[in-house]
């Protein structure tokens, strides 16, 4: 049974010259639609990192896939966060036309 989750990858340690391959051997193996490329002014601490939702059967293989799609692409550190987003915790609030006292309302 599949379930829908998120994953993020943060890719530091890697060959600047390969960024774009690093991002297409990613996104082979999951939907990550948004990219970031981090480059703060010493160059030391590059990364890339992608985020992306879509089905899955098991996250931690496909973890696993998505990390040897990359390493095959260039040596680097890859560090993969998976949410799974069914059945999240969550707060249900009712309210009802004599609940309006807008004037009551702390601030936000």
């Amino acid at each position: 049974m599949s379930s829908y989750y998120r994953m993020e990858i943060k890719i530091t340690n890697f060959d600047t010259d390969k960024v774009e391959e690093i991002k297409e051997a990613a996104t082979s193996e999951w939907n990550f639609d948004d990219w970031f490329f981090y480059n703060p002014e010493d160059q030391i601490d590059l990364e890339i990192s992608g985020l992306g939702e879509d089905w899955a059967s098991n996250d931690e293989v496909k973890a696993n896939w998505i990390a040897q799609s990359v390493l095959e692409v260039c040596d680097c550190y890859i560090n993969i966060n998976a949410s799974c987003l069914e059945d999240l915790p969550y707060e249900s609030y009712f309210f009802e036309p004599s609940d309006r006292k807008k004037e009551d309302l702390p601030d936000e």
